[in-house]
């Protein structure tokens, strides 16, 4: 597995000038917007970084080649969860310190209990890319890409559908606010994080059953 995180990391060096630019652009759009942009957006292109190493695997049959060596192919598999966590935490924290560096320079204060909200936000994203993983072993980049864009219209698409079945049902859901509120930020911090650690263990071991039924 070491093998095949340190041949992602390696080509994804080959990309630091456009992280760079997305890095400088997401500075440029959040020093006058709200405090965590910068964390959410390089959260979030991180995330697509992943996605890339799957491009390369694929370029030339290449998947083929390393599947020859004397790997598991469920080495392959870890590797690309354990690439998302190490890539989208990397993002995180990048725009964790470009958030603190810019509110000292604004002379604005960061809110406690928001900068703990940013590990949910990580939390999050890490599920969404724990449910995309395996279409993209399944079914490759390319088509995987399309899975994925449906995957965040739907939840968009339920968000959107649910708000408006409890409006025209006269119901007021600005109640849950609130409830969440009285929860306290520490069990929901601990609560998403345990439910994303659960549902990247289940896709992690349908995308292992997913891999060794492939052929190449």
């Amino acid at each position: 597995m070491r093998g095949f995180i340190e041949k992602d990391l390696r080509l994804l060096r080959g990309q630091k000038r456009t992280f760079l630019i997305i890095v400088a652009l997401a500075v440029f759009l959040g020093y006058n917007s709200t405090d965590f942009f910068v964390v959410s957006y390089l959260t979030f292109v991180s995330g697509f970084l992943v996605f890339s190493t799957f491009n390369y695997d694929e370029h030339g049959n290449s998947i083929s080649f390393l599947l020859s060596l004397p790997v598991l192919r469920q080495d392959y598999v870890r590797s690309k969860y354990v690439m998302g966590l190490l890539v989208t935490g990397a993002g995180w924290l990048i725009g964790m310190i470009l958030t603190v560096v810019m509110s000292v320079i604004r002379g604005t204060a960061l809110v406690p209990a928001d900068l703990a909200l940013q590990i949910v936000w990580l939390a999050v994203w890490n599920m969404i890319l724990a449910l995309i993983l395996p279409a993209m072993i399944r079914f490759g980049a390319e088509n995987g890409r399309i899975i994925m864009l449906a995957l965040i219209l739907g939840i968009a698409a339920v968000a959107f559908l649910v708000s408006k079945i409890a409006e025209t049902m006269g119901m007021d859901l600005s109640f849950v606010i609130p409830k969440i509120s009285m929860m306290g930020t520490t069990v929901l911090v601990l609560g998403i994080v345990a439910v994303t650690l659960v549902v990247m263990f289940l896709s992690y071991l349908i995308s292992v059953q997913i891999m060794k039924k492939k052929e190449y």
